[in-house]
């Protein structure tokens, strides 16, 4: 008899999780069908030149790296990340920046 009210609760809980981080299954960018965050078309377009460089000040130097170049589709995914909350837009851009790391093979000190 309990059950029932189990399965009320999660599928609740389940609305509301979608409602917060989206349950669609099209692209965040161009809203065509995908099983991924982004489609392939899209993912095309975002030109992944790797930028690289350092900056020191005194006798700290930092090194950076830029996974792409800031078309239209990476500046609306940090748009929607930064002004709306838009989670799975920075999902997508984590997932870019983690590539660039692992392909280069990037040592990082995390904090």
């Amino acid at each position: 008899m309990g059950h029932g009210i189990g399965k009320s609760i999660n599928y609740y809980i389940q609305c509301l999780l979608d409602v917060l981080y989206g349950n669609s299954e099209e692209c965040l960018l161009c809203n065509n069908p995908t099983e991924e965050l982004i489609c392939e078309s899209c993912e095309k377009k975002i030109n992944f030149t790797v930028v690289e460089g350092s900056i020191q000040r005194e006798n700290i130097k930092i090194k950076y790296f830029s996974c792409s170049y800031y078309n239209a589709l990476v500046k609306e995914m940090i748009i929607r990340l930064k002004y709306k909350s838009d989670f799975n837009c920075g999902r997508v851009l984590v997932s870019l920046m983690k590539r660039l790391v692992l392909a280069r093979e990037i040592e990082a000190e995390y904090a």
